[in-house]
């Protein structure tokens, strides 16, 4: 297995910093390796680059306070540039909380060097990095062989919805992470009423004996949903109606009672309680929303019981998330 990118830390800096690039390079496509390179106290920096650049093409490496009052020999930290083989830039420094004078102390070599910084906000450095990664010539693992998070990412770029809906029955890995809990079984085309719900995901309750499900819709990842003046589209105004009428109807002899459509005509889905069903609509990207955009449909969501609005950076997020 090969990786785009090695991520390089302090233990220190694991939650506010490595975690939160890995998962926003990761969103961009990229195939990032975190874990095995966390430093500790008595670790080999030059060991952990040496074993991550051998299965990576560059390797970020958080430059903190943190990581620089690790016990590690001066001439280990110069080190990082000795590594970097044929005048191939493999080393990619970020600075978090410190400056120029402080990493000088410690190494004049990556003092000198062009870095990243996470004060400028993680997604901006992200942005940063992976547009460098995929710019760089010689192949990268993003394109030859990416990942689950990587192909959602471009079907989601691509805006096929019908092969986002076939990508997400094959792996239901994303839809279980996406929801939270170990559902048990997927179906496709199910229909309610003139809706047709793409995937609907169940799982068995034995106390008390019922099944419990969520049917999710796919909009377009190019359709927001709220628009410039905060207003929610009459489309999701009419799946929170549909929603509340499964949950308000009478149970097991319910008129509304979900049927699979698929060609083999299979029988309804198993008896529930309506109010375990739920209804999931994705549509449109986190970034293209602004704050009163995003306020509105916070607010929008928790009016409604049983009815959620997401983006597709919900599922984006549930594919590429490295821990």
């Amino acid at each position: 297995m090969r990786w785009d990118v090695f991520v390089s830390h302090a233990s220190e800096d694991k939650e506010s910093v490595a975690i939160p690039l890995a998962k926003a390079l990761t969103a961009r496509g990229l195939r990032v390796w975190l874990d095995r390179h966390e430093l500790k106290i008595g670790d080999s920096l030059r060991q952990s680059v040496d074993e991550g650049l051998a299965k990576s093409r560059f390797g970020v490496v958080v430059l903190s306070e943190a990581f620089l009052s690790k016990r590690w020999p001066l001439w280990e930290l110069n080190g990082l540039v000795a590594v970097e083989r044929l005048g191939v830039k493999a080393i990619l420094p970020v600075w978090h909380g410190i400056d120029h004078a402080t990493l000088a102390k410690h190494s004049p070599m990556l003092a000198d060097r062009v870095a990243g910084n996470t004060a400028n906000g993680i997604d901006p450095l992200a942005t940063a990095i992976s547009t460098l990664v995929l710019a760089e010539p010689g192949g990268t693992p993003a394109v030859d062989t990416p990942s689950v998070g990587g192909r959602l990412l471009d079907l989601v770029r691509r805006d096929d919805r019908a092969a986002l809906e076939e990508f997400l029955a094959v792996h239901p890995a994303v839809l279980r992470s996406a929801l939270g809990r170990s559902w048990k079984e997927i179906r496709r085309g199910v229909r309610i009423e003139d809706t047709r719900i793409e995937l609907c995901v169940g799982s068995f309750q034995l106390t008390p004996s019922t099944w419990r499900w969520r049917g999710v819709v796919l909009g377009s990842p190019s359709d927001p949903p709220v628009d410039q003046h905060g207003a929610v589209s009459e489309k999701l105004h009419g799946l929170a109606a549909l929603a509340a009428r499964m949950r308000s109807a009478p149970s097991r002899r319910n008129p509304l009672r979900l049927r699979d459509t698929s060609p083999d005509l299979r029988p309804n889905l198993p008896d529930f309680k309506p109010a375990d069903f739920e209804l999931i609509a994705v549509t449109g990207r986190r970034n293209t929303l602004g704050t009163e955009q995003l306020a509105a449909l916070a607010e929008f969501n928790d009016l409604h019981h049983g009815f959620r609005v997401r983006t597709y950076d919900w599922l984006i997020d549930a594919a590429t998330d490295p821990t």
